[in-house]
């Protein structure tokens, strides 16, 4: 009966959730070249992802050729609001439009207002909440789940999307988020898929002029407009409706993104371990959400550790006892690695595209065996980045323990326990031991960093994949060192040793 309840569950999962090998919604660049499939993109007369071309750090012109400039790059802008409009093809590779979901990570909660999404016909809907860790950081990390800093919301079949050619679109208030991204899906089977990111977004200021998207390098970003939250109460759209929806013939813009210099790998702090990480097979990347991109078909945003639930599930799945022998029984142990360099949009007041090797990552402990642990199971890097909890050179620990281990030490409920390690001189948070899987969200991650997953063997399943595990010559110390402790029953132990 567990063999059988596991298979259905594995049925639903493929089906209910979304996929990864997506095309961005711009034309293929040099970034994404291999594996992207242009067809469908640079046909489509419906796709509108027009955006001004004449951004110069913070300043804009309408087409009339009036000066929108409201802000100089790093100043804060009083009472301003910034607001986005997203303009998709309701008809995509020969299918109607079938499901759109919306993700935000790293959110100021106080700028988050619902996003409304405009049919062609210019009715107005607000999207559905899928979920919102900020309201529930203990819930949400069941099988692979979402991470605790997160909202998503979502339109779908029992929003009676209407089959139309023309184009849709999503307005809101742009909220301060580290990450944003609009996933379309086409057809029953949501077999096709688009995807918007931040910098595909058209922004406009309250009085529908143009404002500099703060998802480009040099321009402001959403920290700058200190009326952010004032337009998120009141949640407005300023009649967005108008800006474009239901006309055609606009050609998609094909925009490059700006990456930095290929880094070089450097092997310090990095160590083989007694438990292995492994990319994101081709297979299972077709059943999560992503948001990013891939190469190749295997997924460019997540790697994984496999608990003895996640063994089981894909022996059953497979017909092989190889997951159930590559699986781990996660008990003590800690996780160490290099900290990427991350958009902090809780600090950054200007984009510096360049300097992230990522807009966000997060190290998340996930479960299956019911009943939820029911305690804060995420941890991201700004998290890690602050003051005692990273070591002079970078690199930052999490730790965890048996269920009951991290009850006994949970103070607030919302965020991990922190515990003193004095062998490293700094903190670390403690999470849950997973059952499923630990997991590692890289968000918006350069293909020019060391640490990029896609540097990671790819595996055509999760058989081929358990054989290729991510290793120090393929991310350097930005691979996560998982390292099992045996011998230890406590926290106080495993911090001794």
């Amino acid at each position: 009966m567990v063999w059988f309840a596991a298979m259905c569950l594995l049925g639903y999962v493929a089906t209910a959730q979304d996929a990864t090998g997506l095309p961005r919604a711009e034309e293929c660049t040099a970034r994404f070249d291999e594996g992207c499939d242009r067809s469908g993109l640079e046909d489509s007369a419906l796709l509108q992802v027009k955006r001004a071309d004449d951004i110069a750090h913070g300043g804009q012109r309408s087409e009339a050729g009036e000066d929108t400039t409201r802000v100089q790059t790093g100043d804060e802008v009083a009472n301003e609001c910034i607001y986005y409009n997203v303009q998709f093809p309701g008809y995509y590779k020969g299918e109607y439009l079938s499901h759109v979901l919306v993700r935000f990570v790293s959110v100021d909660y106080a700028t988050f207002s619902v996003p409304t999404l405009v049919l062609p016909s210019g009715a107005q809907r607000p999207l559905d909440e899928q979920y919102d860790g900020y309201k529930t950081p203990t819930v949400g990390n069941f099988l692979f789940g979402q991470a605790s800093d997160t909202i998503y919301y979502e339109g779908g079949d029992h929003f009676s999307l209407e089959e139309s050619t023309s184009n849709w679109g999503l307005i809101g208030v742009l909220p301060n988020a580290a990450y944003t991204s609009v996933e379309l899906s086409y057809g029953k089977a949501r077999d096709s898929r688009l995807v918007f990111e931040g910098d595909d977004y058209k922004t406009y200021f309250a009085a529908q002029s143009a404002a500099p998207n703060p998802y480009v390098t040099g321009n402001p970003t959403v920290l700058t407009y200190s009326g952010q939250a004032r337009c998120a109460a009141e949640g407005s759209t300023i009649g967005l409706a108008q800006l474009g929806l239901g006309s055609s013939g606009a050609e998609a813009a094909a925009t490059p993104r700006e990456e930095p210099a290929h880094e070089s790998l450097t092997m310090g702090g990095c160590e083989e371990t007694n438990t292995a990480v492994y990319r994101l097979p081709k297979d299972l990347s077709k059943t999560i959400a992503d948001g990013g991109n891939t190469t190749g078909g295997c997924s460019t945003t997540y790697l994984y550790s496999p608990g003895v639930w996640a063994g089981r599930m894909y022996a059953a799945q497979y017909l092989s006892f190889l997951p159930i022998r590559k699986s781990y029984n996660f008990a003590y142990g800690f996780i160490k690695m290099k900290l990427p360099s991350v958009f902090n949009n809780f600090v950054d007041r200007v984009y510096k595209g360049p300097e992230y090797q990522a807009l966000m990552f997060d190290i998340a402990s996930n479960y299956f065996k019911p009943p939820a642990p029911d305690v804060p199971f995420t941890v991201t890097t700004p998290m890690l980045q602050a003051d005692g909890f990273h070591t002079d050179d970078g690199f930052g620990y999490v730790l965890f323990a048996p269920l009951d281990a991290v009850r006994a030490r949970q103070t607030d409920g919302k965020t991990p326990p922190e515990i003193e390690v004095p062998g490293l001189k700094v903190k670390a948070f403690l999470i849950n031991a997973p059952d499923f899987l630990f997991v590692f969200r890289y968000r918006g991650p350069s293909a020019t960093w060391p640490g990029f997953p896609g540097n990671a063997p790819c595996g055509d399943s999760a058989i081929d994949g358990l054989e290729m595990p991510a290793t120090c010559e393929d991310l350097g110390g930005y691979l996560p060192q998982i390292t099992r402790v045996d011998g230890v029953t406590s926290v106080d132990q495993l911090v001794a040793r």
